[in-house]
């Protein structure tokens, strides 16, 4: 009938034009893909998302934030991207320097780290150890010195408790360095903040 042939003739020419998108998009030419007429809605989201991602992996590195860009670019190559794509494939270039980089930003950021530690500077300390984490994830360093940080200051939040009836003032010098020792979210910061006057 002429419904059917019109209806696959219809069919051949979309998937024509949605190969040619696929061929320009894994070239790295998302306008060109997204410039031709009659695309699926899906496509066309898809191909500017993944843009979009690339465009935000520039705009990092135009920052000098190779964090931002290493994100990125690991958000990047976990989408569902043929291996000959261009985005792709100028992401896993990207991939080892980003990767050098951040390890030794990490390893920077634990030495910042270790000597405020030392120096009891709680809050650099883990500003520092939280830098390095978000460098290198499960830095083992920087996750042992979040912990002990941690316990630190649980000590200090007793050590202010104890001391609350006795000297307010020294109290609440504990409880301030006991603050700046807890990550965010832990029981005893609500606990903390109850008791400073």
């Amino acid at each position: 009938t002429i419904a059917t042939r019109w209806g696959s003739r219809f069919s051949r020419k979309l998937a024509r034009r949605v190969a040619e998108a696929r061929a320009l998009f894994d070239q790295g030419a998302a306008e060109g893909a997204l410039a031709l007429p009659g695309l699926p809605e899906n496509l066309k989201r898809g191909i500017s998302d993944t843009q979009a991602r690339y465009q935000a992996v520039l705009e990092a590195l135009d920052r000098r934030d190779d964090l931002a860009a290493l994100d990125r670019v690991r958000t990047l190559l976990a989408l569902p991207l043929s291996e000959e794509n261009g985005y792709r494939t100028r992401a896993q270039a990207a991939l080892p320097s980003l990767e050098r980089k951040a390890r030794d930003l990490a390893e920077k950021a634990v030495g910042e780290g270790v000597a405020a530690f030392r120096d009891r500077r709680w809050r650099q300390a883990r500003e520092a150890f939280e830098k390095a984490g978000r460098a290198a994830p499960a830095h083992p360093v920087a996750e042992v010195y979040l912990q002990r940080l941690a316990e630190t200051g649980r000590d200090l939040y007793r050590d202010g408790y104890v001391l609350k009836s006795l000297d307010p003032e020294a109290a609440r010098e504990r409880f301030d360095q006991a603050l700046a020792c807890l990550p965010p979210g832990d029981p005893i910061l609500q606990k903390i903040r109850e008791a400073l006057p």
